[in-house]
């Protein structure tokens, strides 16, 4: 039973059901799939047969037309076979789960207030200092365990601890290989791809102060290649390129906010250092008051896979918005 008094409450069950719905609608569509999978391959596997028999036969009609007449009409019959086979296999199947699959994900509950759900999520991820995208890119059952810790935890400090726990879960060795696969598709320049990769590899091994130094300073490189800049680099510039492509991209304001405050806040002296986000100018200045932990290292490998998968600008916007600038 969810506690008295907790905000969360409300919507969050309607939700956790709405994705319960979905996950199972997915795995149902799986099964479908292995079905069609199991009917088809054995008909796929007859017309490759019977293509490698109809190219043996063509090289022979070739030689001697008239003599092969009987032949097409055999391969004229194989096809026919073939197709017939297909049709039969294909109406064999029931089709009928799939329909009812679409109705469930076509009619899921839409007494659930969707837009509130993600303010909430988001806003929640921000307050325990984990960068929203950390769940923006994860799955349903990761989302519906994070609802459940809101609607179940009503201390902020117990929420925050549990909710690090679910992440660091999720983010574990096999996520942060697949992060890497994407990172060698990129086509990123080499010696980029690299640093990235060892920055990932060192977090792995728990070496967070490795993994920090190493991807911090990269963030204004890979920013100003999004936003299309060539010219000097300030931090003050570098926010306001990133804000631009955060609104380009579609991604809610509390992005641009976190990055405000947990990233490129203004931090002066030691004194300034906030714990367990990467904050950009103490960690470039070497300005720690800890050892970096490994929330600190897991945020800015995830803020940096963030930048890598934003959509750069066109040149002519960013050309129009640093006129509108000056």
């Amino acid at each position: 039973m969810p506690k008295k008094n907790n905000p969360y409450s409300e919507p969050l069950h309607n939700a956790a059901k709405t994705l319960k719905t979905v996950k199972d609608s997915v795995d149902s569509m799986s099964e479908l799939y292995k079905q069609v999978h199991q009917n088809i391959t054995p008909a796929v596997e007859g017309q490759e047969t019977t293509s490698k028999v109809c190219g043996r036969k063509m090289q022979e009609i070739f030689a001697d037309i008239a003599k092969r007449t009987e032949f097409i009409n055999t391969i004229a019959a194989q096809i026919q076979e073939f197709t017939s086979a297909i049709y039969s296999r294909l109406q064999s199947i029931d089709y009928a789960p799939l329909v009812g699959i679409l109705k469930d994900i076509c009619h899921v509950r839409d007494d659930v207030d969707y837009k509130s759900l993600n303010d909430i999520f988001l806003k929640a991820m921000a307050s325990s200092k984990w960068f929203p995208y950390a769940g923006w890119i994860a799955d349903i059952e990761m989302v519906e365990q994070f609802f459940d810790i809101l609607d179940r935890s009503k201390k902020e400090r117990s929420r925050t601890k549990k909710i690090d726990k679910l992440i660091f879960s999720y983010y574990d060795k096999k996520n942060l290989d697949g992060l890497k696969r994407r990172w060698r598709r990129q086509g990123l320049y080499s010696w980029l791809e690299r640093i990235l990769i060892q920055g990932v590899q060192a977090y792995c091994r728990r070496e967070y102060a490795l993994t920090v130094s190493a991807l911090v300073p990269l963030w204004e490189c890979i920013i100003q290649e999004k936003a299309n800049g060539n010219g000097y680099r300030t931090v003050g510039k570098t926010q306001e390129k990133l804000k631009k492509l955060i609104k380009k991209n579609g991604y809610d304001e509390i992005f641009t906010s976190f990055s405000t405050e947990f990233i490129y806040y203004t931090c002066d002296k030691i004194e300034d250092v906030k714990p367990d986000v990467p904050g950009r100018h103490g960690i470039v200045h070497g300005w720690y008051t800890n050892y970096p932990t490994r929330k600190e290292a897991l945020n800015a490998i995830l803020f940096t896979d963030f930048l890598l998968n934003i959509k750069p600008l066109e040149k002519e916007e960013e050309n129009n918005n640093g006129q509108n600038e000056i």
